[in-house]
């Protein structure tokens, strides 16, 4: 595949990715916001507030099935391939979930210190509260972004022979960019790098995807638990010392298990035929 053609596919993805979100959007919230109108459940004049809260988790949920969906039936990603196990043994797979998901919870201690504007914290916390939100967070999202992200786009490099780094890099970095959120951005960046490792190492979607959900359900629990302090951190919550202690040994479990899982010859087997 020429380089302008990779491009290309990217560019298609990416597309999909929003103008599905927009559709969906567009779709539910015109219909919610009829049918409360026609119920009298609600005035014009708060309509457009109510209606977002009660439906975003439904959009995000139904766009996350049509994108699978699409990219699947496209060919833009690979969807028996990528949720099988591919050859890599199972026995390491517990280790490296462990170790991922404590590299992940270091890199959002980390991220706290940027101290950026989150603008979409309040409405995230709002939609944790509901079944549909919670749902859209922990789950559909999570499966939804490692297809497009780690499947679709740095599997699609990879399997067009661009090297490994390569793809690992410029996959993280789309990841980041397309979060729009500044307080997101560098940490969705750091994740997806780690991500997109463990993909292209395990050559399957399945342990990144439970990082990734498990990562989320987090978010969606301490949400719900401090509905009433939608700002808090880390270190406000753990205090400066243990958020420290727990940094340090986080990105440290996560670097031996990448420095040691990088070396496993029997976890190159898919790769190695993605390369060719």
């Amino acid at each position: 595949m020429n380089r302008n053609r990779l491009i290309l596919n990217i560019v298609l993805v990416i597309i999909i990715y929003f103008a599905v979100q927009f559709a969906c959007a567009f779709i539910i919230i015109a219909i919610h916001a009829v049918c409360k109108l026609m119920q009298g459940q609600t005035s014009p004049e708060s309509l457009v507030g109510n209606v977002i809260h009660d439906t975003m988790g439904w959009v995000l949920i139904v766009s996350s099935v049509i994108t699978i969906a699409l990219l699947g039936l496209l060919r833009k990603a690979d969807l028996k391939t990528d949720f099988k196990w591919n050859g890599c043994e199972a026995r390491y797979i517990p280790f490296v979930i462990v170790a991922c998901a404590a590299g992940v919870i270091a890199l959002d201690i980390l991220n706290e210190f940027l101290d950026l504007p989150d603008i979409i914290r309040g409405e995230m916390s709002n939609m944790s509260g509901s079944v549909s939100g919670a749902l859209a967070i922990a789950l559909f999202g999570p499966v939804a972004e490692e297809v497009i992200f780690r499947g679709a786009i740095c599997g699609g490099m990879l399997k067009a022979g661009v090297r490994p780094w390569t793809a690992i890099i410029v996959s993280a970095v789309i990841f980041g960019c397309v979060h729009l959120n500044p307080a997101q951005v560098p940490f969705a960046f750091l994740v997806g790098l780690m991500l997109a490792i463990l993909y292209y190492k395990t050559g399957s979607l399945i342990p990144g995807t439970v990082v990734h959900i498990l990562n989320n359900s987090w978010a969606v629990v301490m949400m719900n638990i401090y509905a009433d302090e939608p700002d808090i951190t880390f270190r406000q919550l753990l205090g400066q010392t243990s958020s420290n202690i727990i940094l340090i040994l986080g990105l440290s479990l996560s670097a031996y298990m990448f420095h040691v899982y990088w070396r496993k010859k029997e976890c190159r087997t898919t790769n190695a035929d993605r390369e060719q």
